[in-house]
C-alpha cells in the first residue's frame, strides 16, 4: 500500500512547491494530485474556473461537482494501484472526509500543515501570474478556516508535521 501525504494550508502557502520538491528529491516514485492542476487541465487556467465560480449559479455548481468527481476518481485509482501520492490541496473544509476515507481503506496518512501569515499569502497572491491568482474573498475565507481552533486536522496531532 502506498504512502499518502495530505497538505493543509491556505492558497499560496507553499503546498504545491513542497509536493514538487518532495517528489524531485525522493528515491521512490510519487504522484501529485492537485485540484489546481485539474482546474488548469479542464478549464485552461485557474482564473477561468474562478470566473465561473463568481457567477454563483448552476454552472458554478456544475463546475465544482465535475471537478470533485474527477478528483475523487483519480484519487481512488491512484490509491487502489498502491502508488505513493501527495495530495497538494488546501484540505480546509472537506479534507476530513477524504482523510477518513483513506484511513478506512488502511492507508497511513501523513498531514503536512503550512502556517503562513495573511500578509504573506496576499503578497504571494499579487506577485504570481494573473491566471494563477486566487480571488481575495476566497483567500480570506481559507485563512479564517485555517485558523479555526476546531479545524478537523487539529484532532490528529500525532500525524501532523508543521511547516512555517
Amino acid at each position: 500500500m502506498g504512502q499518502v501525504v495530505m497538505t493543509i494550508g491556505c492558497p499560496r502557502a507553499g503546498k504545491t512547491t513542497y509536493a514538487e520538491q518532495q517528489i524531485a528529491q525522493s528515491h521512490q516514485p510519487w504522484q501529485k494530485l492537485s485540484l489546481d492542476d485539474l482546474r488548469v487541465a479542464i478549464w485552461g487556467s485557474k482564473s477561468n474556473f474562478w470566473r465561473i465560480q463568481d457567477r454563483r449559479d448552476d454552472a458554478a455548481k456544475d463546475a465544482r461537482d465535475a471537478l470533485d468527481e474527477i478528483y475523487n476518481h483519480a484519487l481512488d485509482r491512484i490509491t487502489t494501484l498502491g502508488c505513493n501520492v501527495i495530495l497538494a490541496n488546501t484540505h480546509l473544509r472537506h479534507g476530513e472526509r477524504e482523510f477518513n476515507k483513506l484511513m478506512g481503506r488502511g492507508h497511513t496518512v501523513h498531514l503536512v500543515v503550512f502556517k503562513v501569515p495573511m500578509g504573506e499569502l496576499a503578497r504571494r497572491n499579487v506577485t504570481c501570474a494573473p491566471d494563477d491568482r486566487v480571488p481575495m474573498e476566497y483567500l480570506i475565507q481559507a485563512y479564517n478556516d485555517f485558523n479555526d481552533p476546531n479545524a478537523w486536522w487539529r484532532k490528529y496531532p500525532g500525524q501532523t508535521e508543521w511547516r512555517h
